[in-house]
């Protein structure tokens, strides 16, 4: 079991530069996973839903759940018409002295899918 431990300011500022910058990097590379991963899972609902596509934003100050993205998971956003959902990347070090949390916000666009009829020649 994992344990999150929300550092103050003042530790914070321990923290080395190079160290802020490593943790900085770790989480660019998670959200770059998450994101595959999202644009992989939104792949198989396009034929269902239309195209949909992802953003993803890092200005959140808090958000209001921690979600594990799947599949299905993601059919019901959109099946709830749920068109944006803040999101918290939690992550955590082997040290286990430092979990950071570092927050974004999904936003999930449909553009709905249109039957196309086509005209047959007589």
């Amino acid at each position: 079991m994992k344990t999150t431990i929300k550092l103050t300011d003042e530790q914070i500022e321990t923290i080395t530069k190079a160290e802020k910058e490593k943790l900085l990097k770790n989480f660019d590379i998670e959200v770059a996973k998450l994101k595959s991963k999202l644009d992989s899972d939104l792949a198989k609902l396009s034929s269902k839903y239309g195209n949909l596509t992802i953003n993803i934003d890092d200005e959140i100050d808090e958000p209001k759940e921690t979600i594990k993205f799947d599949y299905d998971l993601l059919k019901k956003l959109i099946d709830d018409g749920k068109t944006n959902k803040e999101i918290g990347v939690i992550m955590n070090y082997p040290n286990k002295t430092i979990g950071l949390r570092k927050n974004y916000l999904l936003n999930i666009k449909g553009k709905g899918k249109t039957e196309s009829t086509k005209k047959v020649k007589k």
